[in-house]
């Protein structure tokens, strides 16, 4: 199977690049052939991961300004890539800004590029986020704003992410919300990323700080506990792996 992935969320600063990251190497890691793309003009943090060979999709003019013939190309330059694939079964991956996020919606919409992505023999998937804490309104508005725009040809994956907070409100929970219940037909499934405890969440942010894959990190460690990767860091990396790549696998299996 042949998929293109978009990660679609308006606000900026919730993990788009984080489940970038997860979601190539959970491919990766299936033997599946990926190809990394990130649009975001300002905070293109998914560029970096080197061992991803991710390439930077420049989508902005001379004056700085997002450009909609630009992001066409960007979309025609998909197109090709999956067309003279060698691999049956690549898969592209598109890491977007929050500042791009609306003019890619524009262009996907207006030009109806889920349907001629799917007539070419692709498969369409578009993840968003959900956070807790002072972003979540932002970010449900985002995922409504996604509902509203494509319906058709494309098949939505909701992560949620409780870096930032619980994602509830009066205890309610994502699923016990209006949004979700008139919209669950619409969505494939949800990817709960799990609440880190301290240690954690400074290993993650210590790996993302770095630009470094799970893989990698573990290679350091081997090497002599190089850029400050000891035993214990190696071994919750590789706890974090396993936790997260659990939680992609009851959807992981659409991917494949």
């Amino acid at each position: 199977m042949k998929a293109i992935h978009f990660i679609l969320q308006g606000k900026g600063g919730v993990g788009k690049s984080f489940i970038s990251t997860m979601l190539a190497q959970y491919l990766l890691e299936a033997n599946i052939p990926i190809t990394c793309l990130d649009t975001d003009p300002v905070n293109s943090t998914f560029q970096y991961f080197k061992k991803l060979s991710v390439r930077h999709e420049k989508i902005t003019n001379e004056h700085n300004v997002i450009d909609d013939f630009l992001i066409q190309k960007l979309a025609l330059d998909i197109l090709k890539t999956m067309e003279t694939a060698k691999a049956n079964n690549l898969q592209i991956i598109v890491d977007n800004g929050a500042t791009s996020f609306l003019p890619i919606n524009n262009f996907l919409a207006n030009s109806e590029a889920f349907s001629v992505f799917h007539e070419a023999g692709n498969e369409v998937f578009v993840h968003t986020i959900l956070t807790g804490g002072a972003g979540m309104i932002d970010t449900f508005q985002g995922l409504e704003h996604l509902l509203k725009t494509f319906l058709e040809n494309c098949k939505l994956v909701v992560w949620e992410n409780p870096y930032f907070g619980k994602i509830e409100s009066n205890g309610m929970g994502f699923e016990d919300t209006t949004l979700y219940s008139e919209n669950k037909d619409k969505i494939l499934g949800i990817i709960k990323l799990p609440t880190w405890d301290t240690l954690s969440a400074y290993t993650i942010e210590k790996i993302m700080n770095a630009h470094l894959t799970f893989s990698e990190v573990n290679t350091l460690w081997k090497e002599g506990e190089k850029e400050g990767f000891d035993i214990f860091t190696a071994q919750r990396a590789k706890n974090i792996k396993k936790k997260i790549f659990t939680q992609i696998d009851p959807i992981g299996s659409q991917f494949l």
